[in-house]
């Protein structure tokens, strides 16, 4: 699928209470280590990372996260990449994601043509 570059994605609050209702699906008990894979944008990537990923790191401090991590290539035949989030518990990893969807929704994606990864 092709999206035109200036169009804007507004990722709210009705996304994270889907995804917030697959992890507890996925992690009934908060015992296990928890983990989250998006398919983002790649000129999401340095909102996220930060310089040097100094961003990254605030954020994985901040929500006490066992790893956030942005694949470094995009998927095959698409400007996707793949953010991993890992943590003890979805809570966390929910407001890590709300943190990083509003930093998304403040800035506009002006570029190439984004390509999703579709696997047919």
């Amino acid at each position: 699928m092709k999206i035109r570059s200036n169009s804007s994605f507004n990722l709210g609050p009705q996304h994270l209470d889907v995804i917030g209702k697959i992890l507890l699906t996925l992690y009934p008990s908060s015992i296990n280590q928890c983990e989250l894979r998006i398919l983002l944008h790649q000129s999401y990537a340095p909102l996220i990372l930060g310089k040097l990923g100094d961003r990254a790191k605030i954020l994985r401090e901040k929500y006490s996260l066992q790893s956030l991590t942005i694949h470094p290539t995009c998927a095959p035949l698409s400007t996707e990449r793949v953010l991993l989030i890992q943590s003890l518990s979805t809570d966390k990893i929910i407001s890590c994601l709300q943190e990083i969807f509003t930093n998304i929704n403040q800035n506009i994606y002006e570029g190439d043509d984004i390509l999703f990864y579709d696997e047919m």
